[in-house]
């Protein structure tokens, strides 16, 4: 998230900067207090997205009319796509997207000052088991 840009932003411009990221994870925490919240992770649903619709029927009791899979072929042309990028298959290859050269020195400045607790944070959780993969971008 971090590293994501969207069509919606100034070119090169990153769309979630810190201060909004830090007040999503304070709520993603305060949320998953409670039994009604269920939290879905990116990487599921583009790596199993029929695992994430079960999960999620289950939980809501609901019943889909389409797959999440599907999602790009049934929009609707009205549906705002711009922090999606537009409609598109799911794709998993934007799983590791961050580790691009292009987002190198974002994750330098996050890591050197503007974000130094996120190897912690990333550790909570559950996307790293250590603080050794911030040994390429220390200054």
């Amino acid at each position: 998230v971090l590293t994501s840009i969207h069509q919606s932003r100034q070119p090169g411009e990153y769309y979630v900067p810190v201060e909004r990221w830090r007040a999503i994870y304070t709520h993603l925490k305060w949320a998953e207090l409670f039994d009604d919240t269920v939290t879905v992770r990116f990487e599921d649903l583009v790596q199993d997205p029929l695992m994430v619709e079960v999960q999620l029927t289950e939980f809501i009791g609901w019943t889909l009319e389409r797959s999440f899979a599907e999602f790009h072929e049934a929009a609707p042309d009205r549906f705002d796509t711009r922090a999606l990028n537009g409609k598109r298959p799911l794709d998993t290859s934007a799983i590791d997207r961050w580790r691009h050269p292009e987002h190198r020195q974002r994750i330098r400045a996050l890591l050197n000052a503007d974000m130094v607790e996120l190897p912690e944070r990333l550790i909570e959780l559950g996307y790293e088991t250590d603080t050794a993969w911030t040994a390429e971008y220390k200054n």
